[in-house]
């Protein structure tokens, strides 16, 4: 803008002089500018720089610290005075099931399809902690299962959902159904609600 003012101030109402000051500021902020984008490439490199020593010196440290676990073993009075802790040897006993899973059946052709989730936490999905998967039972057809002889096994699952496929034989038939939890030490917990559902032909 001063360039084209410049030498013509007075078509512009201004007289010479009144873009001096712009000018000026204008060649400052542009040095400016260029310090700026010198001090950026120069920081960028050096945090380039720290990324990868630290980087190098962690892996370092970690060997350092795998040989002397090696050398001293698990010696609380030695791995202690480096700042290491002992590891701890007693194997955390898994929990016991303490809930039953929460099942719900879904209807299809010939088809069901069993969700299954904790029943105490029943707006999230997945097992409880520390459970291997459920167990799912069924009676297929004929009375209301009476009592746990009536069920058969179909599989235990480890994620839902699990789905059973029907033949056209047994369309229309009514199917019971009833999960329970087995821990991942074998504990096996109570059983759900049992759950009815219909095979579609």
């Amino acid at each position: 803008m001063s360039n084209a003012i410049d030498g013509d101030e007075a078509t512009y109402g201004l007289v010479a002089g009144d873009t001096l000051s712009l000018t000026s500021k204008l060649s400052t902020f542009v040095d400016a500018l260029d310090d700026l984008d010198l001090k950026t490439a120069a920081a960028t490199s050096a945090y380039g720089t720290r990324d990868t020593t630290r980087a190098a010196l962690v892996e370092d440290v970690r060997m350092l610290m795998k040989k002397i676990r090696l050398g001293v073993g698990n010696d609380p009075e030695k791995l202690g005075a480096v700042g290491l802790d002992v590891y701890d040897q007693t194997p955390t006993a898994a929990p016991m099931p303490e809930t039953a899973p929460l099942a719900v059946v879904d209807y299809e052709i010939l088809k069901h399809i069993i969700r299954f989730r904790d029943a105490a936490n029943p707006d999230k999905r997945g097992k409880p902690k520390g459970m291997l998967g459920a167990e799912i039972w069924r009676k297929v057809g004929g009375d209301p299962p009476a009592k746990d002889d009536d069920y058969q096994m179909v599989t235990l699952d480890t994620a839902s959902p699990h789905v059973i496929f029907y033949d056209m034989e047994d369309a229309g038939k009514k199917v019971w159904y009833r999960l329970r939890w087995v821990a991942t030490s074998g504990e096996k917990g109570g059983w759900s609600e049992v759950v009815e559902a219909t095979v579609n032909g």
